[in-house]
């Protein structure tokens, strides 16, 4: 879920200046009434992530979000900045302990936040004893590695990707012919503010809408996603061909 489109973080890693060219519809934040809607279509057992194209804090009521979609037996997924955590967030996530939470830390360069702020709002994220992995783009400041050390948290660095051939600072690929997703993000579908669901979670240009969530049934949406799926694996078009998880078959 992309839970809001408005005045993200500005990360290195983002291209966020495609999406914002490509979102043009006025509903810049996801209510919670068409969260549930939405929610209400989407087969049980379906993984639901709190993610997508920006940081799911920004929006005001994304722990409501959180918690209803836990409510409904879903795993619930969490990629966060932390940026935005509200104080009242720490009960929610204390309470549900979702599946997966995976934290973006500020690195100085490809994150770059006030991070005695990050910090505070770690500290108070710590309280919810949640499970977590921890990522950066970069190796960040002494403060922060002591932070970290001191308690006792992993850093991972991964290899920064192209996001579907958005970052013109990340080589692209140029595929033709048949492919693979290494990554299968065929069923990372993203749905934005307004409902509309697009393919992949890389596709920050908006370029493979698959339908709408709020206005159609569930059923149209897989049945678009599985012709952009073979079609891809015939012929690689558009992100796919360009993508760092793309490869030839």
């Amino acid at each position: 879920m992309t839970l809001s489109v408005s005045n993200c973080l500005g990360c290195g890693f983002c291209p966020q200046d495609k999406l914002g060219a490509a979102y043009k519809d006025p509903k810049r934040v996801m209510a919670v009434e068409d969260f549930h809607t939405i929610l209400g279509k989407i087969p049980a057992g379906t993984q639901i992530h709190f993610s997508g194209f920006s940081e799911p804090f920004l929006n005001p009521n994304a722990c409501r979000m959180i918690e209803a979609a836990y409510a409904t037996g879903r795993p619930v997924h969490l990629y966060t900045t932390l940026v935005g955590m509200k104080p009242c967030c720490v009960a929610v996530l204390k309470s549900i302990q979702p599946a997966v939470v995976r934290i973006h830390v500020p690195d100085g360069k490809a994150l770059v936040l006030p991070e005695e702020r990050w910090v505070e709002t770690h500290e108070q994220f710590l309280e919810t004893r949640v499970k977590a992995t921890y990522m950066a783009m970069n190796s960040p400041s002494d403060f922060i590695k002591r932070h970290l050390a001191i308690k006792n948290i992993m850093l991972e660095l991964p290899e920064m990707i192209n996001r579907g051939g958005n970052l013109s600072n990340v080589p692209s690929k140029d595929i033709r012919g048949p492919m693979r997703c290494t990554m299968n993000r065929w069923h990372s579908n993203v749905v934005l503010p307004n409902g509309d669901v697009f393919g992949c979670c890389q596709d920050y240009a908006l370029t493979v809408r698959l339908g709408n969530l709020i206005e159609q049934p569930y059923s149209d949406i897989f049945s678009e996603g599985e012709k952009w799926r073979m079609n891809m694996e015939h012929k690689a078009e558009g992100i796919c061909s360009k993508c760092t998880w793309a490869t030839p078959v």
